[in-house]
């Protein structure tokens, strides 16, 4: 019965809502509508007109006719993230009440607020992809990347929870859910970015096993080329640094998780801690990259990105905190990830003040 008293009756009834809703993506979507656009051309007249004669011709624009499934397959998609962006801030309340009723010490403080600011910034994240699916740009290799690190987490998170299926507790149960849905919403956006959204070209495009191998080699090498790039900016340098930190303890926890494992001696609880570190590292290397990739092509204004760098300052500054409250046995990991969400957490801020607009300014000293 508490179960059903407690914040999670919330997150499943915004599950069955937010599910109800995605029935509206699967409409028939309208057809597409020309365009037309007037304008004034000049044209020659007989010779008895006169030179500054114009006339206003209505000339049709040239537009892209998408056509119906392709509307179809963007709005799925964007239905899709939508509700994903949902459940990911419902489980972030859902995790920091049950910190709330737990009590606040050195440990659960290290336990509860780093798993929180992740989900925190998992949301942000699927709401930018939400952004590109609704512009047509999940074929970016910015949003492609941002789609594999997103899977990565959510994978990791599963692979967790199922080592440590007899002692789940309903909370950890719902998350679960989420990240299994979360995992199969950003395969499907990928594979539309990688593939298309026109059914008869996926359906002539190679094979996912194929598509993967190249597309994975294709991303990594233009990956190192976005970070060379931006390491010789002093504007997205920190970012450059905190994506390769962050990019160093993915690779440990993994490469250590397989020495164990072949070892077979590899328990449930060393699987479940390394699980959980490999996932917030690959959240935070995806933001990072991504925020890195706008501060090089001087992006990071936009509204999405300013957003991006809120949360990416948010939840490095609540590791940073979970650091620091676990002082006493801060070891030189803890000192690695205090360190490396602090300077995160100094430049994001300090990217997301500078690229605010100017009428939020304007408003706060009118408001003063």
């Amino acid at each position: 019965m508490a179960f059903f008293t407690s914040s999670r009756c919330s997150l499943l009834l915004l599950l069955a809502l937010f599910a109800l809703s995605n029935v509206s993506a699967f409409r028939v979507a309208p057809p597409v509508v020309k365009h037309y656009q007037k304008r004034s051309l000049t044209q020659l007249r007989s010779s008895n007109s006169n030179d500054d004669d114009t006339t206003p011709l209505i000339v049709p624009e040239i537009v892209l006719d998408e056509g119906a499934e392709v509307v179809r397959a963007r709005e799925s998609q964007s239905s899709f993230y939508r509700t994903a962006t949902w459940l990911y801030g419902a489980t972030t309340f859902d995790s920091l009440s049950c910190a709330a009723r737990i009590g606040g010490t050195p440990a659960t403080a290290m336990a509860t607020s780093v798993p929180s600011a992740a989900l925190a910034l998992a949301a942000v994240s699927v709401h930018t992809l939400k952004s590109a699916s609704d512009s047509s740009r999940l074929n970016s290799d910015t949003y492609k990347r941002l789609n594999l690190s997103l899977m990565a987490y959510s994978l990791f998170n599963v692979v967790s929870g199922l080592a440590s299926f007899k002692t789940l507790t309903p909370m950890k149960s719902s998350q679960c859910a989420v990240h299994v849905y979360s995992v199969f919403v950003c395969l499907t956006g990928w594979l539309k970015g990688a593939r298309g959204l026109n059914p008869e070209a996926s359906a002539s495009a190679p094979t996912i096993a194929s598509l993967a191998a190249s597309e994975l080699f294709t991303g990594f090498k233009n990956t190192l080329s976005t970070l060379s790039t931006a390491s010789k900016s002093l504007s997205s340098l920190p970012y450059t640094l905190g994506a390769a930190g962050a990019f160093l303890m993915f690779l440990h926890d993994v490469i250590l998780m397989g020495v164990q494992a072949n070892k077979a001696a590899l328990p449930a609880a060393k699987v479940v801690t390394r699980c959980a570190s490999a996932a917030i590292s690959s959240i935070f290397f995806g933001t990072l990259v991504t925020l890195a990739d706008a501060c090089n092509r001087k992006r990071n204004n936009g509204t999405t990105f300013v957003y991006l760098n809120g949360a990416a300052s948010l939840s490095a500054m609540s590791v940073l905190l979970a650091s620091l409250l676990n002082s006493a046995s801060l070891n030189g990991r803890v000192k690695a990830t205090a360190a490396l969400a602090f300077s995160v957490c100094a430049v994001a801020f300090n990217n997301c003040r500078k690229n605010l607009p100017e009428e939020f300014w304007e408003g706060k000293k009118n408001a003063s």
